[in-house]
């Protein structure tokens, strides 16, 4: 059996290697759709960082999620900007995405990081935002990768 430090390093590696995923996804963009493709889902990455951590700012200052018990998970919001992310282009990249935020979210709970319930109720309020900013690309008029 692993140990806490050997599991929490792999916990570690997570974020970095869905992000790592997901830029390589936009190499392929590059070459399939050009570089303004890539670029605009580059920004919307961006932005959906920005909206984490500006979710994350809120939260401590207006204690939303203290108020109920809970604690907003950082972890979770940043892995679904990349777990979204690739979960919208392709089903392989959508079973692999989910299958391994799954897994994720089960460390998360198993090294004590977060409840369910954080991770829940993290997932559900982020969730909707990044759908929708992920695929408001097609709605500005630009071509998929």
């Amino acid at each position: 059996m692993l140990t806490y430090e050997q599991l929490d390093f792999i916990a570690d590696l997570y974020i970095p290697i869905i992000g790592i995923m997901s830029l390589c996804f936009l190499v392929n963009v590059v070459r399939v759709a050009g570089l303004l493709n890539a670029v605009t889902y580059l920004g919307l990455l961006g932005a959906g960082v920005v909206y984490i951590y500006g979710l994350m700012f809120v939260d401590r200052y207006f204690l939303i999620w203290p108020s109920l018990g809970l604690d907003y998970s950082t972890h979770t919001a940043l892995a679904l900007v990349f777990v979204v992310f690739l979960a919208l282009k392709s089903v392989r990249l959508m079973i692999f995405s989910v299958l391994s935020m799954l897994f994720y979210a089960g460390l998360m709970v198993y090294q004590g990081y977060h409840s369910v319930l954080d991770i829940v109720s993290t997932a559900l309020i982020v969730t909707p935002v990044l759908v929708w900013l992920f695929t408001s690309k097609v709605s500005c008029g630009q071509t998929a990768g």
